[in-house]
């Protein structure tokens, strides 16, 4: 019998995201059970993961079809915007040796979003990020590094860096990588 709870919360999950208009919007930002303040705006197709490790500070807009995996804790500041389609993640995958990395396990580092920052659409958060007040994120953005505030970032960060070692015992950090890329 369980399971038939925990499915019709994926279906009311479903319905919720997908309210379209004011109504939707409404129903969605007092209805999201996350750590929240007044005047919060969720647009359609909201995917929150975790929703409990989620903060919201007062007047936070999340445009349509963002996902936001709060496994590893997520804060966002007061009078925040995030345009449609951003991904926002607190949890990575392991990768370590050869075995299957879906049976690996997961690293958690919170991510933090200062008040009245501005993320433009298509961006991509990964873990362990901070981004300072009043920032803003240009469309299409990777943010692997601390963003600080008052200041404008933009840019893609994927490069080939060399090929995966199966003898590594610990995935690499956004340090070392950055550093392997710089030479």
């Amino acid at each position: 019998m369980k399971w038939i709870a925990v499915e019709f919360k994926y279906w009311l999950a479903w319905a919720l995201r997908s309210l379209p208009g004011e109504i939707g919007i409404w129903l969605r930002s007092r209805l999201t059970p996350c750590k929240k303040k007044s005047g919060i705006r969720i647009k359609e197709g909201v995917v929150i993961e975790r929703p409990s490790r989620l903060v919201l500070g007062e007047n936070v807009e999340i445009n349509r079809n963002c996902n936001i995996n709060a496994g590893g804790g997520i804060t966002i500041g007061n009078d925040t915007l995030i345009g449609p389609n951003v991904l926002i993640y607190s949890q990575n995958h392991h990768f370590r040796g050869t075995g299957l990395i879906s049976s690996q396990g997961y690293d958690y580092k919170p991510v933090s979003i200062g008040n009245n920052v501005w993320i433009a659409a298509n961006v991509v958060i990964l873990p362990g990020v901070t981004i300072g007040d009043g920032a803003v994120v240009a469309a299409g953005s990777i943010v692997t590094t601390d963003v600080p505030a008052r200041h404008l970032v933009f840019g893609e960060r994927a490069r080939n860096l060399r090929p995966l070692d199966p003898q590594h015992d610990a995935p690499p950090s956004v340090q070392h990588l950055d550093a392997v890329a710089a030479g």
